[in-house]
């Protein structure tokens, strides 16, 4: 679990104490693991003193040669000697005879990853913001997200066609907080979007290419909300749960109600509002559509209404990807 990335640079013997005035630590209080990237492994010995357990000493160099020492305590297979590695490491202040060193206590090591693209930083309200929204491949940059921070990190996709292993839509966002969010989806309009910032409160916004679906005809986006509806009368006793549609096909509210309409116009369902919430039922004589001029007449009009706020949440994804960071996230 990797809490922070620091360059060679500025390993030292003040970065070491500054991280000691985080103790005391413990299982509350983890000391933190840090990353440094593309180290070459010069040469390691055995520091073990004929113990059972196997110490090494693993003497690491910076692509501009400054060299440092790294202990791995307990240690497992060793890169090979000139190999470039990444190294997840702690640090702590060694005394001897009265002067203070750092350590560095090796976790974990791998082949080095290649950099990742450069990355636009911007701080908008306290939170370190990476712009990645014109890079090509958002799946790797995915990929290294979680490989970097773990359970710590929330991904947020939802919507048809945006299947991501271990992602939340923003009903599962209601009590989770997060050290980054990475947003894969193009949210559907900007004060979604805030309402999941404010929410999850990360330190750290990952912005990746936004994944846009294409924009469903008004009877294509009803007959998914019909599909749910289904769910909700045999499971749910007809209750509608109107957030969790718009969740499920990433979607706003209003479009899930135009849905909603446009199929009790169309003689499909039977809505009734109850308790501040909406129920659904099948009607008596099911009729697959409007017979009359007059029956069709609100259909049409409803169908209208659903195509031109499916039509603004398409504008909302496109513009999304290119608008400013300052402007997409608090105008």
């Amino acid at each position: 679990m990797i809490d922070a990335e620091v360059p060679w640079s500025e390993l030292g013997l003040e970065l070491t104490r500054e991280i000691a005035r985080l103790a005391p630590f413990g299982a509350g209080n983890p000391r933190p693991i840090l990353l440094a990237r593309n180290g070459i492994l010069v040469r390691a010995e055995d520091v073990s003193r004929r113990q059972e357990t196997a110490h090494r000493r693993l003497y690491i160099q910076d692509d501009e040669g400054r060299s440092v020492h790294v202990t791995w305590f307990n240690a497992g297979t060793l890169p090979e000697p000139g190999e470039h590695i990444d190294l997840a490491f702690m640090l702590t202040v060694n005394h001897w005879q009265d002067s203070a060193r750092m350590q560095i206590e090796l976790v974990d090591w791998r082949p080095a990853v290649a950099e990742p693209p450069s990355q636009a930083e911007t701080l908008v309200g306290g939170k370190e913001v990476i712009d990645w929204r014109q890079e090509a491949d958002g799946a790797a940059l995915l990929q290294r997200l979680r490989d970097e921070y773990g359970d710590r990190l929330l991904i947020w996709a939802e919507g048809v066609g945006q299947r991501v292993d271990g992602a939340c839509t923003r009903v599962d966002m209601t009590s989770q907080s997060a050290l980054a969010l990475a947003i894969w989806t193009a949210p559907p309009d900007p004060q979604v979007l805030r309402e999941v910032i404010d929410r999850t409160n990360p330190r750290y916004l990952f912005l990746l290419p936004p994944q846009i679906d294409p924009q469903p005809s008004a009877e294509e986006f009803a007959r998914q909300v019909a599909g749910m509806l289904r769910v909700a009368m045999r499971d749910h006793d007809g209750y509608i749960d109107l957030p969790r549609m718009a969740a499920r096909l990433g979607a706003r509210e209003r479009a899930i109600e135009a849905a909603l309409r446009l199929l009790q116009a169309m003689g499909r369902i039977v809505l009734q509002r109850k308790e501040d919430a909406w129920w659904v039922s099948e009607p008596e004589q099911t009729s697959l559509s409007p017979t009359s001029q007059a029956e069709r007449r609100p259909s049409e009009q409803i169908r209208k209404t659903l195509n031109y706020l499916l039509g603004e949440t398409l504008a909302y994804r496109q513009a999304y990807a290119t608008q400013p960071i300052e402007a997409l996230l608090y105008d």
